[in-house]
């Protein structure tokens, strides 16, 4: 038995302590719909409307001040470069396109267009996670646990892992202990090293892709005051989790055109503020080691299903 074949069924095990999360988010998807369907920039101010009112705006438009459900007319005072686009209406003798003047009187908005685009980026990403899970017509959960696991073994059996010495997994299993992350790892298990930053051909820390974001790696920005490199198989498997959502956001950008976001973490509510915490076009990791302090001052109302008159009623209690 070689060693990978040992340490085979005993790494299976501790990967299945924890699970691989990653929510996919697109950014502005009404405004990146309409971007696309006319052919305009990501960098020209743009405003999905509705009637008088907006109900998406992207991020140059955000960046001159205009916001979600301002009128018409507030964004552009604003912002007087900025484009409308109403979102498509329909009559009852008439199907939907977008006419040039809609009334509220006569018109009903027709979202299709939305959903057409939705259908063709949740196939795309279906294609490449078949487990994955509709969020919303513009966000969708991905677990990739078991995917994950498969190429975590696939990369033991070919030496692809590097272990850490006995002093670092010394330090590394009593830092795990001491914060009750995870429970004591399996006897006789190496412990990996998770390295965040790759290096260079010259073996030097290269600057990080997603730099110069406070936490930036390769995978995504690490949130909180995480290290570059740490030492536990919770933390590999959410590297690996990193390396297929930036695969699926490059494959959604190359075959259809659409930027998004995405968190990477061990449970769905992690990865989906994960996901809102860096946009646009960004991914964010967040470690087991990072989330208490995060929690600590993470506002209760910008917890998913919390916002409004519910959050402020937790927070005041």
């Amino acid at each position: 038995m070689t060693v990978s074949e040992a340490y085979r069924p005993l790494v299976a095990d501790e990967l299945a302590r924890s699970r691989a999360i990653i929510h996919i988010d697109l950014d502005c998807f009404y405004c990146q719909v309409e971007q696309l369907r006319l052919g305009i920039g990501p960098d020209v101010p743009l405003a999905v409307q509705q009637w008088q009112g907006l109900i998406a705006v992207n991020y140059a438009a955000r960046a001159r001040g205009v916001k979600r459900l301002d009128t018409v007319a507030e964004a552009r005072e604003k912002c007087p470069e900025i484009k409308f686009v109403h979102v498509a209406t329909f009559t009852d003798s008439s199907p939907p396109a977008y006419y040039p003047s809609p009334s509220a009187t006569t018109h009903k908005v027709s979202l299709d267009e939305y959903r057409r685009a939705s259908r063709k980026i949740m196939d795309v990403v279906r294609r490449l996670c078949p487990t994955m899970s509709k969020a919303s017509i513009d966000e969708a959960f991905l677990d990739v646990s078991e995917i994950v696991r498969d190429t975590i073994l696939l990369d033991l059996e070919r030496g692809q892992l590097e272990w850490a010495s006995s002093e670092e997994a010394a330090w590394a299993n009593d830092a795990l202990l001491r914060s009750d992350a995870i429970a004591e790892p399996a006897p006789m298990l190496p412990v990996p090293v998770v390295r965040w930053i790759t290096a260079s051909r010259k073996g030097k820390e290269r600057e990080p892709v997603n730099g110069p974001l406070p936490g930036a790696t390769d995978f995504g920005i690490l949130v909180g005051d995480a290290p570059p490199v740490s030492y536990n198989w919770g933390d590999l498997q959410l590297k690996y989790a990193a390396k297929f959502a930036s695969h699926v956001r490059s494959v959604v950008f190359q075959e259809l055109g659409y930027q998004c976001s995405a968190g990477i973490a061990h449970n769905k509510l992690l990865a989906k503020i994960g996901s809102a915490l860096n946009k646009p076009n960004v991914q964010t990791v967040f470690l087991q080691s990072q989330v208490e302090a995060f929690m600590y001052t993470f506002p209760l109302s910008s917890l998913p299903s919390l916002g409004g008159k519910l959050g402020a009623l937790v927070e005041a209690a």
